[in-house]
């Protein structure tokens, strides 16, 4: 559900023809058969076009091509308004607002670490964040729901791997929960 730009309490009627953005009723203006935003440049983009209409249509069609894979992608009347597309089939993001359309491939994560331990998760996102490495984890929160049966793991953008595995190798984690450490008393 999307909600209004403006107000963000209100549910959003229609996405502004120009901008894209998601508006409540008060803060559209129906220009011919398109809603438009109270944006100074969506608003002189309207102007506009009342005396020079442009050739084609504004938004995109219900169907496009993939620029990359060349598979055929259906859009719901959100992408056709952004013109901003993810093909399901080769995981591109698509950006048709410009000519010739822009994508961006793709990108590829890898395994980079695990741990039953939740104090490693933090220790891990502290280090990752600092190093600004881009990273998601999978299993964090059954973690905390069943521990010891399936660990979260981390997964890096694979240009960082080895700068990540650099920053792990000099942390001290317990990764089943239990240190090892000969040098701790108890």
């Amino acid at each position: 559900m999307e909600y209004c730009v403006n107000h963000p309490e209100k549910e959003a009627y229609e996405f502004c023809h120009y901008c894209g953005k998601p508006f409540c009723k008060e803060c559209l203006t129906e220009e011919g058969e398109y809603n438009v935003c109270n944006n100074r440049e969506c608003r002189e983009k309207a102007e506009a076009e009342k005396t020079h209409k442009p050739a084609g249509p504004v938004l995109l069609p219900e169907e496009v091509e993939c620029p990359s894979c060349k598979s055929k992608i259906s859009l719901d009347d959100k992408e056709r308004a952004l013109k901003k597309v993810h093909c399901p089939e080769c995981e591109a993001y698509i950006d048709y607002s410009v000519n010739p359309p822009s994508f961006e491939e793709p990108k590829k994560y890898i395994p980079a670490t695990w741990s039953f331990n939740q104090g490693d998760l933090f220790i891990i996102k502290s280090l990752f964040d600092d190093a600004e490495i881009d990273y998601y984890t999978t299993g964090e929160n059954f973690l905390s729901v069943d521990p010891l049966i399936q660990p979260a793991r981390f997964w890096v953008l694979e240009s960082q791997l080895e700068l990540a595995e650099e920053i792990l190798k000099g942390s001290n984690l317990n990764v089943t929960g239990v240190s090892f450490r000969e040098d701790v008393s108890d």
